[in-house]
């Protein structure tokens, strides 16, 4: 109900096996996001659950925890660069 007061570029990683939330939750903000020109990126990686992009042993799938960590630097590269401060 509030994604159209969204005044930021948002990126939604989300696990397939995931419930909380779930896919279908997530593709219904993406869906929403558009519908209000809000800026934003979604990627929902097969075969991982919640926390996958911290996940160990078992659960832990490296070429998914690196895919979507370089999304989120880059995205906040993009989106969250500080100009730098001068001395005074």
């Amino acid at each position: 109900d509030m994604t159209a007061n969204i005044r930021c570029p948002i990126i939604i990683l989300d696990g397939e096996e995931d419930q909380h939330p779930s896919p279908d939750e997530v593709r219904k903000l993406d869906a929403e996001l558009q519908r209000h020109g809000v800026l934003h990126e979604t990627h929902i990686y097969p075969g991982v659950g919640h926390a996958f992009m911290s996940a160990r042993g078992d659960r832990a799938n490296s070429q998914v925890q690196e895919d979507a960590w370089s999304r989120l630097m880059g995205w906040f590269n993009k989106y969250l660069v500080a100009e730098p401060v001068a001395a005074r």
